[in-house]
């Protein structure tokens, strides 16, 4: 076995603003440097290999338990995480979970889901429609905020039957959320304090939702969960932590592969003919936005037993960061990793991830995605981005545009 080399990128210089911005160039930094899985200052190891983040995400001794890790009893012993910290991820959603508590939960919330679907396209592009009918009294738009991001809180607040009202408030808590998927690696107290008041406000308002589904139930998600809960599949606190998960899942990753899809259409005319022109397009063009910019860049396992990955052991207990992103244009899988192609065959890329912790919400997103690129292609004329640099929300785990203003030519009927 060969010793672990020191990574050229440290995790701290990756969370940086400058680094939000634009990481590619640091994550070919990583490629050059040659080893797809090195260690980092912070005791992490830093995995940016295909091959190696695709093994590592169907491996079962990865755990997704953050707390079973020796850096989070480092980072409690050092002060870095205080006890609010360490109760927020003690709490954490199934998805940080490990079998058999994940599996059980997980099946809950597909069984639920699944019928929900039954004419979901329809409905999606029913609000893809009005979205972009509101915007066409403007010469300009915010993507995100007038387009990325309505349509899938509508869709995943329909599915849960939330009242229109509580949209707003849902979506801030879900965001808070989002930025704090990377907090081991970040140090900013505002966005802990953020997470942890979205995280308890998000189960407050599922906890008192619950009851009301139960004396008055519908066929909607919430419902069919409590039903099942009754019956012993769950209890409430797991009833509450899945509906936070799938509010969360159902929309945030959505928003930014809406957004990063624009973007890409809007800075290649070539790119939004094709696409308007066949409508079977707009698949391709998702899969190479979720390749090339996807909305999650990484994800941390836990090591539960010694693991040789490229020639090294990763001992039990290490964290490892697996950077998807960087992944998604490894050269040894990928040809031409940096250029955004459509025509690319056999995409299969980890921007949902894959294995038993794969995002819950992809086969939404997919969906939502395909119908709002494609209506943007078809419908909005000659748009144009402003000069000037983009802005970006904090935080790299889920990264996404803070604002993406698009001035157009008119937007065309339905």
């Amino acid at each position: 076995m060969r010793g672990m080399a020191e990574s050229p990128v440290s995790l701290r210089e990756l969370m940086t603003p400058e680094a939000v911005t634009d990481p590619y160039p640091l994550y070919a930094r990583l490629h050059r440097h040659g080893d797809p899985v090195v260690t980092d200052a912070s005791g992490a190891h830093v995995v940016s290999g295909y091959a190696e983040c695709h093994a590592l995400l169907r491996d079962a001794r990865c755990g997704s338990d953050e707390t079973r890790s020796t850096m989070f009893e480092a980072m409690r012993s050092r002060g870095d995480l205080d006890d609010k910290d360490a109760a927020l991820l003690a709490k954490a959603p199934f998805m940080l979970l490990d079998p058999p508590e994940h599996t059980r939960l997980r099946r809950l919330a597909h069984t639920c889901l699944i019928p929900a679907f039954d004419g979901l396209p329809e409905r999606i592009a029913r609000i893809v429609a009005e979205l972009l009918d509101t915007a066409a009294a403007q010469e300009s738009l915010d993507v995100v905020g007038d387009y990325a991001f309505p349509l899938p809180v509508r869709i995943i607040c329909e599915l849960l039957a939330l009242p229109q009202a509580d949209f707003p408030r849902l979506g801030r808590w879900s965001g808070a959320l989002a930025r704090n998927m990377d907090q081991a690696f970040n140090l900013d107290e505002e966005a802990r304090r953020d997470g942890r008041e979205a995280r308890g406000a998000i189960l407050d308002y599922f906890h008192r939702l619950i009851p009301e589904r139960r004396a008055r139930p519908g066929d909607d998600v919430v419902s069919q969960l409590v039903a099942l809960a009754d019956q012993g599949a769950a209890d409430t606190d797991e009833v509450a932590a899945v509906c936070s998960l799938l509010l969360v899942a159902g929309h945030e990753t959505t928003v930014n592969l809406i957004a990063n899809g624009v973007l890409a259409l809007t800075s290649d005319p070539q790119l939004r003919e094709t696409v308007a022109a066949a409508p079977e397009a707009a698949k391709a063009l998702v899969e190479e936005v979720l390749r090339f910019d996807p909305p999650l860049h990484f994800r941390t396992r836990v090591a539960l037993a010694d693991i040789e990955v490229a020639g090294h052991v990763v001992p039990r207990g290490a964290t490892l960061v697996l950077l998807l992103a960087a992944a998604n244009r490894d050269p040894r899988r990928f040809d031409e990793p940096d250029v955004f192609r459509l025509d690319r065959r056999a995409n299969r890329h980890l921007g949902f991830g894959i294995g038993p912790h794969a995002c819950l919400g992809a086969a939404l997103a997919r969906v939502e995605g395909e119908s709002a690129l494609g209506a943007f292609a078809r419908r909005v004329r000659n748009p144009q981005r402003p000069a000037g640099p983009l802005t970006y929300r904090p935080g790299l785990a889920m990264r996404g545009l803070a604002e993406l203003p698009i001035h157009h030519g008119g937007i065309t009927a339905a």
